[in-house]
C-alpha cells in the first residue's frame, strides 16, 4: 500500500531544510535564537584562531597573515556549525517557561 500523495497547497506549505527538521524536533529557531548562534559560534571561533595564530608565532618566529587570516575563517566557520547549536537551543533555568 502506498502513502497518499499531499496535495500541491500542502505540499508548498510544508518547511524545508533545516525549518523542516527544527519542526520535526519541536526547536523553535526564532531571530535571537540564531544570534546567539553565530555570535558564539564565531566568538570561539576567534580564541582558537587567536591560539593557533600564537602557537604558529611561537614555533615560527614569526606571524604568517595568510595562515593567520585562513585559521579566521575555518575556525569561525566550525565553531558557528559546532558551538552555535548550543548557544542557540540552550535554555537558562531561571528563564525556563512555567507551565
Amino acid at each position: 500500500m502506498t502513502p497518499p500523495t499531499p496535495s500541491p497547497a500542502a505540499a508548498a506549505a510544508a518547511p524545508t531544510g533545516l525549518a523542516a527538521i527544527a519542526a520535526r524536533l519541536g526547536l523553535r529557531l526564532d531571530r535571537g535564537a540564531l544570534v546567539r548562534m553565530v555570535a558564539a559560534g564565531s566568538a570561539w571561533g576567534l580564541v582558537v584562531s587567536l591560539g593557533l595564530t600564537a602557537a604558529r608565532a611561537w614555533s615560527c618566529g614569526t606571524i604568517c597573515p595568510d595562515a593567520a587570516a585562513l585559521d579566521a575563517v575555518v575556525t569561525a566557520g566550525l565553531g558557528i556549525v559546532t558551538v552555535g547549536p548550543l548557544a542557540a537551543l540552550s535554555r537558562r533555568p531561571d528563564r525556563a517557561p512555567t507551565t
